[in-house]
């Protein structure tokens, strides 16, 4: 059994109580004693209720522990239109039975003129058979769709499988967007430049955390010809000039051996921390561009567990109702 605690604000020294900072670090002592004797009783004690401290995080800790038991059959509904487009369509996999599970939107990568949604059905599917709910959408393409395209698609792909999640008894106070590479800049996009959710009556907070893996924050000199020759347009399209201290959390995760995604992840994850967005980034070790999304869809993975870490801790305050007939 693996797994990993992270303590918010705990330093080096507060794993070892010092009276003389008992007050200012109350918290955090209180917090470590309470994980240190639940698994002293879970697992030399043998005290199975003890379980309950180990495994449901808090908003002081983040857990990393292997997923919940792939228990649950797999619903689907293919190829759900969100428009008139061919490529404007959504899979959605539900946990058979489950209420009131998370939920989250899968974005697929390509460098914004191809892939498709199907690249991440395996990550869809195991994240359905632990409990959580997962739709992935196909959006139209550059160079003949350029931005903001592409953007308008996912909104209103957002907006489509909210009402289905809603309908199937899922939590949409716990709707989470991630995606692989281009996904994952786009998934940022829809969370941080808030117009594109505006058009629906949206905004970021309807969002209970975004998770970008692989992603590229800042836009310049037009890459693969799906942003214009405009500066202007670049800048629109860069999540890391639209931060605000209102965004959700956010998990970005990124490869050792990617130079781009890497760079600019950095980048992201210390201008969101500076505006004071709740985030964590973590690179893997060894990972290349291909082997993040690769681990996506292994459920033994960092990069897997991570994820489903996340999407069972978070839930937005207050979000706007789907449209559910």
């Amino acid at each position: 059994i693996v797994g990993e605690i992270k303590v918010a604000g705990a330093g080096h020294f507060d794993f070892a109580y010092n009276p003389r900072r008992a007050k200012q670090k109350a918290q955090i002592h209180k917090t470590i004693a309470t994980y240190i004797n639940a698994f002293v009783e879970r697992y030399i004690l043998s005290k199975e209720e003890a379980e309950k401290h180990l495994s449901v995080p808090s908003r002081f800790v983040t857990l990393l522990y292997p997923p919940p038991e792939a228990k649950y059959e797999v619903e689907t509904k293919i190829a759900l239109p969100y428009g008139k487009h061919p490529l404007q369509k959504v899979d959605i996999y539900l946990p058979k039975g489950a209420k009131g599970f998370p939920c989250v939107l899968v974005i697929h990568g390509g460098a914004w003129v191809g892939g498709k949604r199907g690249m991440f059905g395996m990550f869809c599917k195991a994240l359905a058979r632990r409990g959580i709910g997962a739709a992935t959408c196909d959006y139209r393409l550059a160079p003949e769709f350029v931005y903001p395209a592409f953007m308008e698609d996912v909104a209103a792909a957002l907006v489509l499988v909210r009402k289905e999640f809603a309908e199937a008894g899922g939590d949409i106070r716990r709707l989470f967007v991630t995606g692989h590479s281009a996904g994952g800049h786009i998934s940022a996009l829809l969370a941080t430049n808030a117009k594109f959710l505006k058009k629906y009556g949206l905004t970021p907070k309807d969002i209970a955390g975004v998770a970008p893996v692989s992603g590229v924050y800042r836009i310049i000199k037009n890459p693969f010809k799906a942003f214009g020759d405009d500066p202007r347009i670049w800048r629109d399209a860069s999540p890391i000039d639209h931060i605000s201290k209102d965004l959700p959390p956010f998990l970005i995760i990124y490869g050792e051996k990617e130079m781009l995604p890497a760079l600019t992840a950095i980048r992201f994850e210390k201008a969101l921390r500076d505006k004071g967005v709740a985030v964590n980034g973590f690179m893997m070790l060894g990972h290349r561009h291909a082997d993040t999304a690769r681990n996506m869809n292994r459920a033994d993975s960092e990069v897997f567990l991570r994820l489903i870490t996340f999407f069972r801790k978070h839930r937005a305050d207050k979000v706007t109702p789907p449209d559910v007939e």
